[in-house]
């Protein structure tokens, strides 16, 4: 889509630079001006390219020239040359406003960096422009900052709602932003346009059971429903039926979901919570084992389903499921902070290692880099009783005693004097870290473990439903999550041309 968007914008944006042209200085051959403006206008840039060069010749630092050999250029496709020309104007006169407005666009339609500084000069030379504030939208989204696409978006005027790319990227956003009811409307207009992107219908089906409006909802999605509706359609028509307390019309279509989509792994855990909610427990944990059947190495599936064992009193069950869960899912032992590290290393842990060891050596006693000191060691799963565990568990204590109101050292602490089989210690960390934060799900499932290894198994139970409360939480909060992730996901699909 922002391919799409920078070319539908692209001969609008030279037009107005050509524009603003009309407005600006003249250069020091009036007569020669009116014959090159004449081409342009025409668009035969090739006369208009002859005529610049004797007048180019002769004024060498006209930044109107240059700004005319720029639009010629781009007129006949040579963006590098009409770059070029741009910078040239722009060297010579930094605030001439029609050489930004170009060398803005072409930085824009290429996907370059510098476009956002070009068009922020733009519009600090005219906070009207909307066309600049919608490019501007346009970057914002790309980069993921929905606060300042519609902020753009909103200085933009209505100069972008003609356009459904465009208009689409702003409704996504305001649903980011949780601004729902302004959201459906956008979806809607959308939907009563010709031509209109199938997707937008799951949209504003999201959007609207975000508003909790299950009837609008369903109503948004009886076309789709006919024929052979989408895994996604069904489940927000499962969404809106259990909303509106029709529950077997919502396991009725859930299980037509999983029939004909048997390896979604969300449709189960959504299917799982519907089982919850209604004390169907037995019910619940016979679709997950059918789920971990299409997908067994899914760690969602076994959170869920440990936590419907839970609710049956299966303790022993239970815990076998939390703990393939944690074998499975990777980001369970590495932090946010350590998982920054990575992405900035490509993954590359010893290379991210290497970073922040070159960062410690400047501050030594920094409890952050410390610990992802100890979390990066921890990933690269050091052998017990080797240099890196030593090290892992020397920073990861000495993170927790100067960071002492946090428990992400103390969980990676318990973590490793698990994996050492010091279990009483894993047993006092973890208890100090819930002592710290209740909440804390890594530091309750260490506790579990510990006491099952050391036979204090009296309160294994009543843990175990406490973490049950917390994974369903976490459940219902990634819901929510969800429920946008399928609306941004959906135009990045498009994006791609899928």
């Amino acid at each position: 889509m922002a391919a799409m968007m920078r070319r539908a914008w692209f001969a609008f944006f030279l037009w107005f630079s050509f524009c603003s042209l009309a407005a600006a200085a003249q250069p020091a051959n009036p007569n020669s001006a009116r014959a090159i403006s004449a081409a342009l206008h025409a668009r035969n840039y090739s006369a208009a390219l002859a005529l610049l060069a004797p007048a180019l010749r002769q004024s060498p630092n006209d930044a109107q020239l240059w700004t005319f050999a720029g639009l010629a250029y781009s007129g006949q496709g040579q963006k590098t040359e009409a770059l070029q020309s741009f910078k040239k104007a722009l060297g010579i006169s930094p605030q001439y406003l029609p050489a930004l407005e170009g060398a803005a666009q072409l930085e824009y339609q290429s996907g370059d960096s510098q476009a956002e500084a070009l068009l922020e000069r733009v519009v600090k030379l005219v906070p009207g422009d909307t066309t600049a504030h919608t490019m501007l939208a346009s970057l914002a989204f790309q980069n993921h900052n929905c606060a300042e696409a519609v902020a753009q978006f909103d200085q933009s005027g209505s100069d972008f709602q003609s356009q459904p790319f465009v208009l689409r990227s702003y409704g996504i956003c305001l649903a980011n932003l949780e601004r729902y009811a302004q959201a459906q409307e956008i979806f809607v207009r959308l939907l009563a346009q010709p031509g209109d992107d199938p997707r937008d219908l799951e949209r504003l089906a999201a959007i609207q059971l975000a508003l909790n409006r299950p009837a609008d909802a369903l109503h948004t999605l009886a076309p789709a429903l006919t024929g052979h509706p989408s895994a996604v359609v069904l489940a927000e028509a499962a969404e809106a039926c259990e909303q509106q307390k029709d529950t077997p019309q919502a396991v009725s279509l859930l299980h037509r979901a999983i029939v004909e989509n048997p390896a979604d792994t969300d449709l189960y855990l959504q299917f799982a919570d519907v089982a919850l909610v209604h004390q169907s427990f037995q019910v619940g944990v016979d679709m997950l084992s059918a789920g971990l059947k299409q997908a067994p190495d899914s760690a969602a599936l076994f959170v869920a389903r440990g936590v419907l064992y839970v609710q049956l009193a299966d303790y022993d069950h239970a815990e076998s499921d939390f703990e393939q869960a944690d074998k499975l899912d990777p980001q369970l032992t590495i932090s946010e902070a350590a998982r920054g590290m990575l992405a900035e290393q490509q993954n590359d842990l010893d290379k991210a290692l290497a970073v922040v060891r070159g960062k410690l050596r400047k501050s030594p006693n920094d409890p952050l880099l410390l610990f992802v000191e100890a979390d990066i060691l921890a990933e690269r799963n050091p052998e017990v009783g080797t240099a890196d565990f030593d090290q892992a568990m020397a920073a990861a204590r000495q993170a927790s005693d100067l960071q002492p109101k946090t428990t992400d050292a103390l969980d990676l602490l318990g973590k490793l004097d698990l994996e050492a089989d010091n279990n009483q210690r894993a047993v006092d960390e973890s208890r100090e870290a819930l002592r710290r934060n209740p909440g804390d799900q890594p530091a309750l499932y260490h506790l579990i473990v510990g006491l099952r290894r050391t036979g204090q198994k009296e309160e294994l139970p009543a843990l175990l439903q406490r973490l049950a409360v917390l994974r369903q939480k976490a459940t219902r909060e990634e819901a929510e999550h969800n429920r946008y992730k399928l609306i941004e996901e959906s135009d990045n699909n498009t994006a791609a041309g899928k």
